[in-house]
């Protein structure tokens, strides 16, 4: 696999991706494991958090009502894993690890000292958009465009690949 970056006028570092070593898939292995144990604990603060609130009481209360014929319940919170890689493809953790933290972000934020209008443009690749990716590039500070889905023909990198 190979990983690239373009901006008008201006063609920026290329990634050759290499097969992992085992090692390195256990390293992988391990660190995902470790991410979703601490997005679990932050998601079980945030629901003992969010049913304190007032908010939810009122929202339960409404439920109840709306709900007693049906035993609907409902779940505020959702936990989005990172999912583990199968088969090819490169998971969110590797490329947030490889191509992200040392090639991508550090050049986008010298473009956008250059240009402060600057927007990052991904494809659709699930490393891309997982919510992983985006809550570590949200860190950073980057803005990135929003695609619809299934749409390779406003993204011009797709006549490019």
């Amino acid at each position: 696999m190979c990983w690239g970056m373009i901006m008008y006028g201006y063609k920026g570092p290329l990634h050759i991706w290499k097969r992992e070593t085992e090692g390195e898939r256990k390293e992988a292995q391990i660190m995902i494991s470790h991410l979703n144990s601490l997005l679990e604990a932050e998601a079980h603060t945030k629901e003992i958090e969010w049913k304190a609130s007032t908010e939810f009481t009122q929202l339960k209360t409404r439920e109840l009502i709306a709900a007693r014929d049906k035993r609907k319940q409902s779940k505020k919170f959702k936990i989005s894993k990172i999912e583990h890689k199968k088969g090819s493809g490169v998971d969110a953790w590797r490329y947030v690890k490889h191509v992200a933290r040392p090639i991508l972000w550090p050049e986008c934020e010298r473009l956008i000292l250059e240009n402060p209008n600057f927007i990052l443009m991904e494809d659709g690749a699930p490393s891309h958009t997982a919510t992983f990716t985006n809550v570590e590039r949200l860190k950073k500070g980057i803005p990135k465009a929003i695609w619809p889905s299934l749409s390779p023909d406003f993204n011009p990198i797709e006549r490019i690949w």
